[in-house]
C-alpha cells in the first residue's frame, strides 16, 4: 500500500515536471559541451603551467560560464512544481469540450 502510494505522488511529481527536466538537460549538456570545448580552446592557446597558474594562483574561474547553473535549474524545477499546478492545470478544467 505504501509502496504504491509513494509511486502514485513520484508519478504526479514527474508529470509536473518531466518538460522542464528534458529542457534543463539539454541546456545543462550544451553548457558541458561548451565548456569542454573553452578548456580545450584554452590548453590549445596556452601552456598548461600557464592554466595552472591562472587557477590556483590568480583563482581565476575556468567554470565560470555555468557558476549559476544550477541556482537557475533549481528555480526553473520549483516553479515548474509550484505553477503547473496553479495556472496550467486550471485552464484544462475549463476548456470547453465539444
Amino acid at each position: 500500500m505504501r509502496a504504491t502510494m509513494l509511486s502514485a505522488i513520484f508519478l504526479k511529481e514527474w508529470l509536473k515536471v518531466r518538460w522542464v527536466w528534458l529542457g534543463l538537460l539539454v541546456l545543462h549538456l550544451g553548457m558541458l559541451l561548451y565548456l569542454l570545448l573553452a578548456i580545450r580552446h584554452q590548453f590549445r592557446v596556452e601552456h598548461s603551467e600557464m592554466i595552472w597558474y591562472w587557477a590556483f594562483e590568480l583563482r581565476r574561474l575556468l567554470y565560470e560560464p555555468i557558476q549559476y547553473l544550477s541556482l537557475f535549474t533549481g528555480v526553473l524545477i520549483a516553479l515548474a512544481l509550484l505553477l503547473v499546478p496553479a495556472v496550467i492545470l486550471p485552464a484544462h478544467r475549463y476548456r470547453h469540450q465539444s
